[in-house]
């Protein structure tokens, strides 16, 4: 009997350790096989790695490749520069040729647009200071077709650029008044047909809040270029309240002086339009829109931004008097390039 037990125990363990021992042989063989799938996996992210470091790699060398490029570009620019802003006369200014001086200079600076890398760049600048300041919220905020912003933000571009050419035009000392009034036509005139293409795109509400933009874009790109200021000089920026009670400030003053009675505008003036009478009359209109500007301005400041902002409205107010004793001095035929 103890035999026949014992044999029937030896059976049962015999079985069990059968069992045991297939579980575990079945355990090490789903180990191995997720070691397997381990290595598989780490070859893959170790091939993936590779591949990522060579596509680094390649657009490290692109990008390499575009900087030199545009290393180029502005070295060609600042040669286009040199060549036509400062013209020789400009450059070398002697006593018995002191308005072919001045006349040269302006010469220069109405052919700098024949050349392709600038009139490029130009446009590059205009896009990314003037228009995506000026119209950046309005076409954020209204237009949701990105092929639709773009079309309208390069209508702004040349809108702007048609300008700013017919300008560089105007400052050619051979043209006469009357050929520069023409070009103020063709300069109305290129923006009106721009204008008409962009309504076209446009709902009737949202031409109108372009419309808005458009009035006060001269306010829009001073505001900003004071916040760049501040933003030099690390004062504290303007918040976006600030600034759009600023700019309408600036723009209600604006509108008020050009109501007066005997406004002088001199935005379109030719050489022969700046009078000592006009030019004396215009800075007069400008100092009174200051002194107002100034006074209202101050609950829109903190002090520091308002020091600040004085000093700088008396500087603008200086680069604008040179400006125009530059276009005076064609008029006069004197050398005024020292102002400059």
């Amino acid at each position: 009997m103890t035999n026949k037990f014992f044999g029937i125990l030896f059976v049962v363990v015999l079985v069990a350790t059968g069992v045991l021992y297939y579980n575990r042989l079945e355990e090490t063989n789903s180990l191995k096989e997720y070691v397997s799938q381990l290595k598989n996996e780490n070859s893959s992210l170790i091939n993936k790695a590779k591949e990522n470091e060579k596509l680094f790699t390649e657009q490290t060398e692109q990008l390499q490749k575009e900087l030199a490029a545009l290393n180029k570009q502005i070295t060609e620019l600042e040669k286009c520069i040199s060549e036509q802003s400062l013209s020789k006369a400009a450059r070398k200014i002697t006593k018995d040729s002191e308005g072919k001086a001045v006349t040269d200079y302006m010469s220069g600076l109405a052919r700098m647009m024949e050349h392709s890398t600038l009139r490029d760049s130009t446009r590059a600048s205009i896009r990314e200071h003037s228009v995506n300041v000026i119209y950046g919220d309005f076409i954020k905020n209204n237009i949701m077709d990105k092929k639709e912003a773009e079309t309208l933000k390069e209508l702004l571009v040349d809108r702007a650029f048609a300008r700013f050419g017919r300008n560089m035009e105007m400052l050619d000392p051979k043209l006469t008044c009357a050929q520069k009034k023409i070009v103020v036509k063709q300069i109305k005139d290129d923006r009106a047909k721009i204008d008409e293409i962009i309504k076209g795109m446009l709902s009737k509400d949202i031409f109108e809040k372009y419309l808005e933009c458009e009035k006060k874009s001269r306010e829009v790109l001073f505001v900003n270029r004071f916040n760049i200021k501040l933003s030099n000089e690390s004062i504290q920026l303007l918040t976006r309240h600030q600034q759009k009670s600023l700019v309408n400030l600036i723009y209600k003053e604006r509108v008020l002086m050009e109501k007066q009675p005997g406004y002088v505008n001199l935005e379109f003036a030719c050489p022969e339009d700046l009078t000592d009478n006009n030019v004396r009359k215009f800075f007069q209109q400008e100092k009174v829109m200051d002194a107002k500007i100034t006074e209202k301005s101050k609950n829109i400041f903190t002090k520091e931004q308002f020091t600040a902002f004085t000093v700088f409205l008396k500087h603008y107010n200086d680069e604008l008097k040179r400006r125009v004793k530059l276009l005076r001095s064609v008029r006069r035929n004197k050398k005024k390039l020292a102002i400059c």
